[in-house]
């Protein structure tokens, strides 16, 4: 029985190895997905959705929600406890942007992804045949 219960250890242990890698990636890819929407100038759920662009000659040239960058640098990922990755920010105007209200027009930057999840998935599936095989 010595055996089982060594192999069970370590079968437990490559188990947690996973959860916390799998978090640690989901919180950087996530990270870095939403902080994309800023370089494209939109958001990606399964394809890419522009942002209505400047009106009124407001700054010629510039992307939309990047004046100074700072929406683009709060965005953060926290692993909250060990199944959940919470992606945030602290600008109390992002709302205003991120759905539209006020005289604002919408332009999603933080919400549910399609592409993401895939790019989760993925990342998981080859930490977990690292990890496993």
């Amino acid at each position: 029985m010595a055996g089982f219960s060594e192999a069970f250890a370590r079968l437990s242990s490559k188990f947690d190895q996973l959860q916390k890698q799998s978090l640690q990636l989901i919180a950087g890819l996530s990270e870095r997905h939403y902080r994309d929407s800023f370089k494209q100038g939109g958001f990606t759920d399964d394809t890419l959705k522009r942002w209505r662009p400047l009106q009124n000659g407001y700054r010629p040239g510039g992307t939309p929600l990047v004046r100074t960058g700072a929406l683009r640098g709060s965005i953060r990922s926290t692993i909250i406890n060990s199944n959940t990755v919470k992606v945030s920010t602290d600008r109390e105007y992002a709302v205003f942007h991120n759905d539209g209200l006020g005289n604002n027009p919408k332009r999603t930057f933080l919400a549910p992804s399609e592409r993401l999840n895939r790019n989760i998935r993925t990342g998981v599936l080859s930490l977990a045949k690292k990890i496993f095989i």
